[in-house]
């Protein structure tokens, strides 16, 4: 079950239609918000409610308008397999500064343009992500749509991905039309941030790991 495409939207019609949605078993979620709407949160009980597997949620108005604000049950989604996101903006860390991103079946993960950084501004919260952070299930990550001016949310996002999701040994990313893979001991290296900024800084737009064996 899912929305295609949703011209405009409020809080209180978002909150009806997903409780309809969990009352019919919701397994599988597509939804695009497009045009102008105003401080739209993602209900929560959408991850704690329902046995959803797959969950895409694109906000293709933004920056022209709000991120949407996701909730921290995302981050602990028991069936959730697949997660493409755009436009949103991810949770805080909790009291303690600490992220715990525990979503133990998630195989595929896919990020467009976000509001803020993946995880906290805090230096000392981003020191602090938990030991209990698991991906170890994920076979296919992708950053698209890098723009200049937006690389520091995806830099993030490509060192948690690097330092969590230890099934992912290949990389591949575009430059222009050009088009380059790391495999191997080889993506080592990128797990030196300096090393990461020169990937950026040559106008990257497109990252994507995977599992070698799939």
């Amino acid at each position: 079950m899912g929305i295609s495409r949703i011209p405009v939207i409020d809080q209180n019609s978002l909150n009806n239609w997903i409780s309809f949605a969990i009352m019919q078993n919701l397994k599988e979620l597509h939804t695009c918000f497009v045009g102008a709407f105003r401080h739209i949160d993602i209900p929560s009980q959408i991850f704690t409610a329902s046995p959803i597997a797959i969950f895409i949620l694109r906000n293709d108005s933004f920056p022209n308008v709000e991120a949407l604000k996701l909730p921290q049950a995302i981050l602990s989604a028991p069936n959730l397999s697949t997660l493409e996101l755009c436009g949103v903006e991810f949770p805080k860390s909790n009291s303690q500064g600490v992220v715990v991103f525990t979503c133990l079946l998630l195989e595929s993960f896919v990020l467009r343009r976000i509001s803020h950084g993946f995880l906290p501004h805090k230096k000392k919260d981003k020191l602090l992500v938990s030991e209990q952070c698991s991906l170890h299930n994920l076979k296919y990550a992708a950053i698209r749509g890098i723009r200049q001016g937006e690389t520091e949310t995806k830099l993030e996002f490509l060192r948690f991905l690097l330092k969590y999701a230890t099934r992912l040994n290949r990389m591949t990313f575009k430059i222009g039309k050009e088009k380059h893979e790391v495999t191997g001991d080889a993506l080592l290296k990128f797990n030196n941030p300096r090393q990461l900024c020169v990937m950026f800084a040559a106008g990257v737009h497109e990252i994507v790991l995977l599992d070698e064996q799939v």
